[in-house]
């Protein structure tokens, strides 16, 4: 597994240089929308991974490896949670510098982690099934729309931080994710096999 995930590292070199330049230009914008976008935007890093296995034809060449489907698969989805982790550290650099940070914002940025993981769950089978080049548009949907819909929360949470229970709110994303991380993988496994 971890060889897996070092090379999905090396893999996503390229695609991380336009990250930390946006992480960089996060700072100073200090936008709400921004700071959901990148860190849906890094759950997705790994897709960067599965489009070059796919090109250069990787599951022909794991096949002659001692990996088992769950380590193929799941290497994907830790990438995600560790991409997630790391643009979660950059947001709170960012806040931590443009101005305070409430603890209201820190549920908020929790709840966006959770959605941010909820989409990487729903894209990475549908694109082991479908292939990352003939998903790219449902990608981009995807995280345009996941982004949105996490600013739209976190802004609800500033403007309103007493109509929302941040508590509640944040433990029911928390489950939901879990469950659809969960369902997800057992499903990525199901579509994985089946292509082979």
């Amino acid at each position: 597994m971890k060889g897996l995930l070092i090379k999905d590292a090396f893999t996503m070199m390229k695609e991380t240089k336009y990250f930390f330049i946006l992480a960089v230009v996060m700072m100073f914008l200090q936008n709400d929308f921004l700071f959901s976008y990148i860190i849906v935007y890094a759950a997705m890093l790994p897709m960067a991974a599965q489009a070059y296995d796919e090109r250069v034809k990787w599951d022909k060449m794991a096949q002659t490896l001692p990996l088992t489907v769950d380590q193929i698969v799941g290497s994907k989805y830790i990438m995600g949670y560790l991409s997630a982790f790391a643009a979660v550290l950059m947001v709170l650099a960012a806040r931590l510098l443009g101005r305070s940070f409430r603890a209201e914002e820190f549920g908020m940025l929790l709840i966006v982690v959770c959605v941010a993981l909820v989409v990487q769950a729903l894209n990475i089978p549908l694109m082991f099934w479908i292939g990352v080049e003939r998903g790219r548009l449902l990608f981009i949907i995807l995280v345009i729309g996941a982004a949105m819909a996490a600013s739209s929360i976190w802004q609800e949470a500033i403007t309103a931080p007493l109509t929302l229970n941040i508590r509640l709110l944040l433990s029911a994303a928390f489950g939901v994710t879990v469950i659809v991380n969960i369902i997800s993988f057992y499903l990525c496994r199901i579509v994985y096999n089946r292509k082979q």
